[in-house]
């Protein structure tokens, strides 16, 4: 959940801040220190490097939340949180690929026309 804390911060109702709040989880208010190298890298790109080098990270990014949610999904023995998981991978895999297209257009390539299923 670390990395939507900017999104969970502008949407008051984000199941995921309601969710950690409900668990009394402490929801991060800045950046950890991966993170910040990132908004360094990026502060120093501009134009077609900014945009390659952010839809890259932003579908590295992804995956690897498909496959933490997925493993929630499957493997959570709390209820709240594996319905959470459940319930969010759609949208996860969805944004997956967007990112995948995106980064296809940006970087000229082509991009796959393999969709992420949201069922598996």
């Amino acid at each position: 959940m670390s990395r939507c804390t900017d999104q969970e911060r502008q949407v008051p109702r984000c199941p995921g801040k309601k969710l950690a709040q409900t668990k009394r989880l402490e929801v991060a208010r800045a950046p950890d220190a991966r993170g910040q190298r990132e908004i360094d890298k990026f502060s120093k790109l501009s134009g077609a490097a900014f945009d390659k080098a952010y839809m890259t990270a932003m579908v590295e990014d992804h995956k690897k939340d498909v496959a933490e949610f997925q493993k929630a999904a499957n493997t959570a023995k709390n209820s709240d949180v594996k319905n959470f998981a459940t319930t969010t991978l759609p949208t996860l895999k969805e944004h997956l690929d967007m990112a995948k297209t995106d980064h296809a257009k940006v970087a000229g390539t082509r991009t796959s026309k393999t969709k992420t299923s949201a069922t598996s």
